[in-house]
């Protein structure tokens, strides 16, 4: 008997709950004034990142058990390394505020950027470090 089926069941559902954890922080994004619960829905956002670069680092050792760790580890690096490198790309302009209560969408797709640039450096994190542990259990 297989357990296959169970573990890719909760797979997606610990893949559902990373992504119910980041849609706080991505919703109170277009909302001006709410600045205390964006900074703590911003400890769920990355909660949620975690959570789904893990499951992402474990489907793809799903697929493969033996697979080399190497180029998940590369991988991972590459990402926390590329994320570094776009950092400086994203810059804060001023923007006009019409005093609407809803945030400008130069302004949520800025905040966009860096959630992306985030996930980027967190699922990269988590793909090092997640190799890592994988390669210390196979010894």
């Amino acid at each position: 008997m297989t357990t296959a089926p169970a573990r890719g069941s909760r797979l997606r559902l610990l893949a559902a709950v990373g992504v119910v954890l980041m849609l706080p922080r991505l919703i109170l994004a277009w909302f001006v004034g709410l600045d205390g619960l964006q900074f703590a829905a911003s400890f769920l956002l990355i909660a949620g990142i975690v959570i789904l670069g893990i499951v992402l680092f474990r489907l793809l050792l799903a697929r493969r058990p033996t697979r080399p760790l190497w180029p998940l580890a590369v991988s991972g690096i590459a990402g926390v390394l590329v994320a570094g490198l776009l950092t400086p790309l994203l810059r804060g302009v001023p923007t006009a505020y019409s005093g609407n209560g809803i945030t400008p969408v130069s302004v949520v797709l800025f905040q966009y950027g860096w959630t992306v640039i985030g996930a980027i450096w967190v699922i990269g994190l988590v793909f090092a470090f997640g190799s890592v542990g994988v390669a210390l259990q196979r010894r």
